[in-house]
């Protein structure tokens, strides 16, 4: 893309430090309670995107669910809630794999995996539906989690996808800072993911644009962020503040003019 060559180890290490952080009371504060209603979703697609998925694939209680990519497991949980399907999550970061069963320990309906995503797959095409949010941009070798994600799903179920792209405005310059900011190495235009399902083994593809989304939610995170760097009471530290306002101003910009676009894909 654009030429760029993106050391994978760096970008892994780029993840594993913002989501180590991801309970933070600016976290909580700017995204999950305003944006998410509580949940601690550190995602773009958020609840929307997962009631989509549980009333498009009809989960329901005996059916099962998998999240390649899963995080600290608060997708999983709430698709299980709104759902009653079991849902696995996946997740290669054990700090994150750690926090996933430990909140969710007394939960029958949620299981957790730590392992990579990419190499693992299934013993058995069981799945009612996968699903990848806000993961395959940060993934490099998509057919393998593409792969990974066809061995779990019974025949004929859907993989579900929401994610940003890169837009046909995109420069250099901001797929650089992207990088740099969140360790993207999967940021690629929309026809690059058509492709790479169709050779995954998919033939029915479908995308809706949500840029809409993107932009309503950078927007917010920026008016609550700009709301606590003014709040006299506020317990955090300046600067993280003033980083997090250019950071979702970046983006905000890199959205509102198409140089990154926000999808949900859909595939069988």
């Amino acid at each position: 893309m654009l030429g760029m060559e993106f050391d994978t180890a760096r970008a892994t290490r780029r993840q594993e430090e913002i989501y180590a952080a991801a309970d933070s009371e600016i976290w909580r504060r700017a995204v999950y309670d305003p944006l998410h209603g509580g949940w601690p979703l550190a995602c773009i697609g958020g609840r929307p995107f997962l009631e989509y998925v549980a009333r498009d694939a009809q989960l329901g209680q005996g059916d099962r669910a998998l999240e390649l990519g899963c995080g600290a497991g608060a997708a999983c949980d709430f698709l299980a809630q709104i759902s009653g399907a079991g849902v696995t999550g996946i997740e290669r970061n054990p700090a994150q794999y750690d926090r996933a069963r430990l909140r969710n320990a007394r939960n029958p309906l949620l299981s957790f995996l730590c392992t990579d995503a990419a190499t693992w797959r299934a013993k058995q095409p069981d799945m009612g539906a996968v699903f990848l949010l806000d993961t395959l941009s940060l993934v490099a070798d998509w057919p393998q989690i593409l792969s990974a994600a066809r061995s779990a799903l019974a025949l004929g179920k859907p993989l579900y996808i929401a994610d940003q792209q890169a837009g046909p405005t995109l420069r250099r310059a901001t797929l650089e800072r992207a990088y740099e900011i969140d360790g993207f190495v999967g940021l690629r235009p929309g026809q690059a993911l058509r492709l790479a399902l169709q050779c995954a083994g998919f033939s029915q593809v479908t995308t809706r644009d949500a840029n809409a989304d993107a932009i309503r939610v950078f927007s917010g995170i920026r008016r609550n962020v700009q709301g606590m760097m003014h709040d006299p009471g506020n317990p955090e530290a300046a600067e993280a503040l003033a980083q997090w306002d250019e950071l979702t101003s970046f983006y905000l910009g890199a959205f509102k003019s198409r140089e990154l676009v926000y999808t949900w894909t859909r595939a069988v």
